[in-house]
């Protein structure tokens, strides 16, 4: 059973390998474009706008969250308030180091290595 489990993560994971790619880059992309539309905005109005993760998230009627602990608010109100362009890439970037190279995978070469070094 432990056999075709692998063998099945393993297609699943090639299946959607390409996926993960277009997502990828399309993050990637999106933070440039983002920050290319803000400055349309100031050249064509002289106005810059920030577009922040929070304003995305109303945008979008996510809302945002609201906790009872002032220091966790403080955090979330920090993260909410980075400009969406810089934020869109990182997520990219961390999703797909998820995908190829996440925990799973590191605890695998961590058990090769063991396994070398036994022998």
């Amino acid at each position: 059973m432990g056999r075709r489990l692998e063998a099945w993560r393993k297609e699943t994971k090639e299946g959607y390998a390409g996926l993960a790619w277009f997502v990828f880059f399309a993050m990637v992309l999106a933070g440039p474009g983002l920050l290319a539309y803000q400055a349309y905005r100031w050249l064509r109005w002289g106005a810059w706008h920030t577009i922040s993760v929070r304003d995305w998230l109303e945008w979008a009627s996510f809302g945002t969250p609201r906790v009872g602990w002032v220091g966790v608010q403080r955090i979330i109100d920090f993260l909410l308030s980075l400009p969406l362009w810089l934020v869109t890439p990182a997520v990219g970037i961390l999703l797909l180091w998820l995908f190829f190279w996440g925990p799973e995978d590191r605890r695998r070469e961590r058990e090769r290595a063991a396994t070398f070094s036994n022998s």
